[in-house]
C-alpha cells in the first residue's frame, strides 16, 4: 500500500470501517512506514480525546442572538449618501485639477505673434535712424537684440509649459477615467 492510499483510508481505519483485506494491508503499511505510523498514532489520540469530550449542545438562544447581532451590523452600515459618492467626489476633484492645471499652463504670449512684432520693430528703428547718428542707431540695435533674446526665452518657456501640460494630462486623465468608471460600477452594483 502506498502512503497516498494509506491517507485515503485513514478515516475508515479510525472509524473501524475497513474490510479484513484492507485492514491487513493497512497494518502492513503501518509496520513498514514510520511517517504514516506517527500520523496514525496522532490521529488516534486526537479521536480518543474528542470521544471523551462528549456531545456539546449549543445554548437555546444562540440562533436568536446571532440573528440580532447581524441585524445590528446591517443597521451600522447605513450609507449617508448614494452608492459611489466617494468615487464621484474623487473624479470631480481630479477633473477640477485637470481644468485648473491646463488653464494655469496656458502660454501668456505666443512666439509666433512676437516674430512679426520684432521684425516691424527692427524695420522701424532702421528707417527712423539716420546713418549719421550712430549712437541712437546702436541703441536701437541693442533694443532689437534684447527683444530677440526675450522671444527666444519665450519660446523655451512655451516648450517647457507644453511638456508640463502633457505630463499633467497623462497623469490626470487616466485618474479621472478610473474614478468615473469606479463610480459607474458602484452605481450598477447598488441597483
Amino acid at each position: 500500500m502506498s502512503c497516498e492510499k494509506f491517507r485515503e483510508n485513514m478515516a475508515a481505519y479510525l472509524d473501524c470501517l475497513l474490510s479484513d483485506k484492507e485492514l491487513c494491508e493497512f497494518q502492513a503499511h503501518l509496520s513498514v512506514c514510520k511517517t504514516c505510523r506517527q500520523e496514525a498514532e496522532e490521529l488516534q489520540s486526537m479521536f480518543s480525546w474528542l470521544k471523551q469530550a462528549g456531545d456539546v449542545t449549543p445554548p437555546k438562544d444562540l440562533r436568536e442572538s446571532v440573528l440580532a447581532e447581524l441585524k445590528l451590523e446591517e443597521g451600522r452600515k447605513v450609507r449617508r449618501f448614494f452608492p459611489g459618492f466617494s468615487q464621484a467626489v474623487a473624479a470631480a476633484v481630479v477633473f477640477i485639477m485637470l481644468v485648473v492645471g491646463n488653464l494655469s499652463l496656458l502660454p501668456t504670449s505666443r512666439v509666433s505673434d512676437a516674430v512679426p512684432m520684432r521684425a516691424a520693430y527692427q524695420e522701424e528703428s532702421r528707417a527712423a535712424t539716420p546713418p549719421a547718428d550712430a549712437a541712437i542707431y546702436t541703441q536701437n540695435l541693442r533694443e532689437s537684440e534684447q527683444f530677440s533674446d526675450k522671444s527666444e526665452l519665450s519660446s523655451e518657456a512655451e516648450r517647457n509649459t507644453s511638456s508640463h501640460r502633457l505630463a499633467l494630462n497623462l497623469v490626470l486623465i487616466p485618474l479621472f477615467l478610473f474614478f468615473a468608471m469606479r463610480f459607474q460600477r458602484r452605481r450598477k452594483e447598488a441597483d
